[in-house]
């Protein structure tokens, strides 16, 4: 539900931002489009108050013994010395950074397609991400009450599959209209993916470790921006067609897919489990943060 309200966010400043993007048409000039910084910027503000002013958390137990920047990476060193109790949750959060530098790379060169290969002006452009969002709110939704009639993993690979169908589908477009409908099968796609790869991130997070492990998927996220583009201009360079480099990032959703498949969600819990009850060592002990696995953590 967070994330499908977040979408439905993203889809009311970009319905703000579709004024400037026909003055920007009407002009030729892209400039006119600077005021969507500020409409971004004040709606960043109006919903972070009641955020800031209302919204409270339990206050720690204990208090650091340590600075909070030491003891961050004592506890992220520790973590990773010890991975391979976790190889399980590796090994999703490699698929995890495979598959979503595809996504990152759809997002990012989206907009620069349209416009390039299918001659999309701002405005047409606009539309176009505002198709995607308004197509993620019931993707995100739908998905997440699937995962939990279906589990996490399956629902994660089905994803994965539209968006092969996506890129499939970009790849064949030739209109503004087929592109659309490929965007409406990218926001699903969107949706249920974010939705289902953190339900399947939960099941394999130890219980009070949970801000240091979605700190991990926050940077695998982060950081797949990178091999995608790269292959994304290259595939443009050697062919001279970006219709080729956009079917090539479907390469990502396949290594993703196929990594996915072998692993084992149940053990991946079982081993999150037993670290819960795993006693801490001293300097942990006086230094640990209450545990976060509270319903409201």
């Amino acid at each position: 539900m967070g994330i499908a309200w977040g979408y439905v966010g993203a889809l009311i400043t970009l319905t703000l931002a579709i004024p400037f993007a026909w003055r920007a048409t009407e002009l030729d000039n892209y400039g006119a489009l600077a005021p969507t910084f500020l409409i971004s910027a004040l709606f960043f503000l109006v919903f972070a108050v009641p955020f800031f002013l209302y919204v409270r958390e339990r206050p720690p137990l204990r208090r650091l013994a340590r600075s909070p920047w030491r003891e961050g990476w004592i506890r992220v060193r520790d973590t990773l010395a010890h991975l391979h109790h976790y190889r399980h949750t590796a090994r999703f959060l490699l698929a995890f950074f495979i598959y979503s530098d595809g996504i990152n790379t759809v997002i990012a060169f989206g907009g620069i397609y349209a416009a390039d290969t299918l001659g999309f002006n701002p405005l047409q452009v606009i539309i176009f991400f505002a198709v995607i969002m308004l197509a993620a709110v019931p993707g995100a939704w739908a998905f997440g009450h699937l995962t939990d009639r279906l589990g996490a993993k399956p629902t994660v690979e089905i994803s994965l599959a539209l968006w092969m169908a996506m890129t499939a589908g970009a790849f064949l477009a030739q209109n503004a209209l087929t592109f659309y409908m490929v965007g409406c099968l990218a926001g699903i796609a969107m949706g249920s993916s974010q939705a289902a790869s953190r339900a399947l991130m939960a099941k394999m997070t130890p219980g009070g470790r949970e801000a240091e492990f979605y700190g991990f998927y926050g940077l695998c996220g982060k950081f797949s921006a990178i091999i995608g583009p790269l292959l994304f201009g290259m595939v443009s360079l050697v062919t001279g067609s970006q219709r080729w480099a956009v079917l090539s990032v479907s390469i990502f959703f396949v290594a993703g897919w196929l990594l996915l498949r072998p692993l084992d969600v149940a053990a991946g819990s079982a081993a999150a489990a037993k670290a819960v009850g795993q006693p801490l060592t001293a300097d942990d002990q006086e230094a640990t943060f209450a545990d976060s696995s509270s319903p409201e953590g």
